[in-house]
C-alpha cells in the first residue's frame, strides 16, 4: 500500500518562524540590558542642555482707501522663506553679534513652521548649556528676524517715495511747459495731478517712518526650568530597541544564508518526503542508542509505510557522514526487538563499522566473513531478546566490489530462513561512496538519515536524485541533531567532532574517536 505524503505549505509559517527566532530571544534580551546600561551610563554623563522658544507669527497685509496704489503692509513672504531668513547670516549676526562660529551655532537652532490658512507661526528654538543664554539669544533671535522684516517693508515704501518723487518731477516739467503755452485747461489738469501726488507722497513718507513688516513676536522665550537633553532613559530605550532588533536580523539573515538544514520541517517541505522520526542532540559519552519513545515513533511510522512487505528489510544510510544513520539503525532495531518482532541489524559499513564495538561484540563472524565463505552457516549474534547482529567483520580494501559480487546472494539466504520479520541495515553514507547504490536496490524500503545543522540542504537533494535514478524507495526522514538549546539560534555548536568518509577511501582505521555517535557528531 503506497504512502500517502503529507502535503506542506511552501512558505514558512508564522508559528515555525517563531520557533526558530524563540531560542535567541534571551540572548536579544540580554545583550538590550547590558547595551542600555551601558548607554544610560553615558548619556546621564553629558551636560545638561536646555531649549528656550519665541514664537513669530505671519500676519496679512491690509491697505488704506487714502493710497490707491500703495499698500500699509508689504506682500509676506512664504513660511519657508522666512524660515531661511531666520537662518541667514545677517539675522544671526544682528541676533547674536559679531565673530562667532556660525555653523557650530547653526546646529544649536531650530526653526518649526506651522502654517495656517491666512496666517503662520514660526517658533525659533535655541539649545544652550545655560538656560538664561538660551531664552536671551531666543529672544535677540526673534527681534532680529521682525527687525529684518521691519525694514523690507520700509525699503517698500521707500521705493513708492521715489516713484512718486519722479511722477512728480515729470509733472512739474508738464505743468511749466503748459505756463509757456498759456494752456489755462492743461494747466488746471496738471494742477490737480500734482496735487494728488504731493499728498501721496506726504503720506508715503509718514508710513515710511512707522512702517512694520509682517511679522509680530507671538510670545516671547521664557526661560527654562528643565533640561531638554540628554534623555539618558529614552536613549537606553531605544539602543535596548535596536539591540534586540540587530539580533532578530542577524537570526534571519543567519537561517537565510545558511546551507545547512535548519529543521526537520523544512527537509519535508523542501522535498515533499514525511518526517518519519525526530531525535535530539545527544551528550557526548552517552550511549549511541536514541530515546526509546522517539525509536518506538519511529518503528511505527516504518511499519505503516511497509505494511504489505513481510519480511521488511529497511536500509538506514545518509546524505553524508556524521548525520547519526549509525545511531538510528541501532535504536530502530531495539524498537522492534521491545516490540517482540524477531529483527536482524547488519552493520553493512564497510568503510567504518561501529556497530560491534557499541554493542560489545568481539571475535564473531562478520558480514565480510560470510561474503568470503558462502556456504558457511549464517549464526548471527544473539545480543538481546529478539535482535541478532551480524557486525561488518574485517574491513576490505574493496568493499564496493565485495559488496556487488556477494551482496544480493547473501540477503537470499537469510530471507530463505524466515527467521526475521524485520532486517535492518547500517550502509555506509550514500554520496561519498558507491556501496550503498549496491545494498538500496534490494531493501523494502530506504530511511534517509539527515541532521539538524549538519546536512547541507544541496546534499540533501543530490541523494534524493540519486536514489530516484536507480529506482529506490524512499520512506522518508529520520531527522537526528534536533536541538533545543539557544546556542543554536547564533550558530553555535558544542561538539565538534568529525567523521573521514571520503572518495578512494581505502581501508578505515579503528583508532581512537570512532565511537562518536550521535552525540555532535554521529555516525
Amino acid at each position: 500500500m503506497p504512502v500517502m505524503e503529507p502535503t506542506y505549505e511552501a512558505e514558512i509559517s508564522l508559528e515555525e518562524l517563531w520557533a526558530r527566532l524563540r531560542p535567541a530571544l534571551p540572548i536579544a534580551f540580554g545583550l538590550a540590558v547590558i547595551a542600555a546600561a551601558l548607554a544610560y551610563f553615558v548619556v546621564s554623563r553629558e551636560p545638561p542642555t536646555y531649549e528656550a522658544v519665541a514664537r513669530v507669527i505671519v500676519v496679512q497685509p491690509y491697505t488704506t482707501p487714502a493710497i490707491a496704489t500703495t499698500s500699509v503692509n508689504v506682500p509676506p513672504l512664504d513660511p519657508d522663506a522666512y524660515r531661511e531668513v531666520a537662518l541667514s547670516l545677517p539675522v544671526l549676526r544682528q541676533a547674536m553679534g559679531e565673530g562667532r562660529d556660525f555653523d557650530a551655532l547653526k546646529k544649536r537652532l531650530r526653526v518649526r513652521v506651522v502654517k495656517g490658512q491666512r496666517s503662520s507661526v514660526l517658533s525659533l528654538a535655541v539649545r544652550h548649556q545655560d538656560p538664561k543664554t538660551a531664552a536671551a539669544w531666543a529672544n535677540a533671535w526673534a527681534e532680529a528676524l521682525k527687525a529684518w522684516e521691519d525694514e523690507r517693508a520700509k525699503g517698500n515704501f521707500a521705493r513708492d517715495e521715489a516713484s512718486l518723487a519722479s511722477r512728480l518731477e515729470v509733472v512739474d516739467n508738464e505743468l511749466a511747459e503748459a505756463i509757456r503755452a498759456g494752456d489755462q485747461t492743461r494747466i488746471q489738469a496738471l494742477e490737480r495731478l500734482k496735487a494728488d501726488i504731493l499728498r501721496d507722497l506726504d503720506l508715503v513718507r509718514a508710513l515710511r517712518i512707522s512702517a512694520t513688516g509682517n511679522l509680530q513676536i507671538l510670545e516671547r522665550a521664557q526661560i527654562p526650568q528643565r533640561p531638554v537633553a540628554p534623555r539618558p532613559k529614552l536613549v537606553a530605550l531605544l539602543v535596548a530597541f535596536l539591540v534586540i532588533f540587530l539580533v532578530i536580523a542577524i537570526v534571519f539573515l543567519r537561517e537565510a544564508l545558511d546551507p545547512r538544514l535548519r529543521s526537520s520541517e523544512e527537509a519535508a517541505r523542501m522535498h515533499r518526503l514525511p518526517v518519519l522520526g525526530e531525535f535530539p542532540k545527544m551528550p557526548p559519552g552517552v550511549s549511541r542508542e536514541l530515546p526509546k519513545e522517539a525509536a518506538s515513533f519511529l518503528r511505527a511510522n516504518v511499519d505503516h509505510a511497509l505494511v504489505s512487505e513481510d519480511p521488511k528489510v529497511i536500509l538506514v544510510t545518509s546524505p553524508d557522514a556524521s548525520e547519526g544513520k549509525s545511531s538510528v539503525a541501532l535504536s530502530l532495531a531495539k524498537a522492534y526487538a521491545r516490540a517482540e518482532r524477531p529483527v536482524l541489524l547488519i552493520d553493512a559499513d564497510l568503510r567504518k563499522a561501529v556497530l560491534d564495538r557499541e554493542l560489545s561484540v568481539k571475535e564473531a563472524k562478520g558480514l565480510v566473513d560470510y561474503f568470503e565463505d558462502p556456504f558457511a552457516p549464517i549464526e548471527p549474534v544473539k545480543v538481546e531478546a529478539y535482535l541478532d547482529f551480524i557486525p561488518a567483520g574485517q574491513l576490505p580494501e574493496n568493499p564496493s566490489e565485495l559488496l556487488s559480487e556477494h551482496w544480493k546472494g547473501f540477503l537470499g539466504r537469510l530471507l530463505e530462513t524466515r527467521r526475521y520479520g524485520v532486517i535492518v541495515i547500517d550502509s555506509a553514507p550514500l554520496l561519498p561512496v558507491a556501496d550503498t547504490l549496491v545494498l538500496a536496490p534490494h531493501a523494502s524500503g530506504t530511511l534517509l538519515v539527515v541532521g539538524v545543522g549538519q546536512t547541507m540542504k544541496r546534499r540533501l537533494q543530490m541523494a534524493l536524485e540519486l536514489l530516484e535514478r536507480i529506482g529506490v524507495k524512499v520512506l522518508g526522514l529520520s531527522v537526528t541533531l534536533v536541538r533545543t538549546s539557544w546556542l543554536f539560534a547564533l550558530g553555535k555548536d558544542r561538539y565538534g567532532y568529525g567523521y573521514g568518509y571520503g572518495y578512494g577511501y581505502g581501508r578505515a582505521s579503528r583508532g581512537k574517536g570512532e565511537n562518536a555517535g550521535i552525540q555532535g557528531s554521529a555516525h
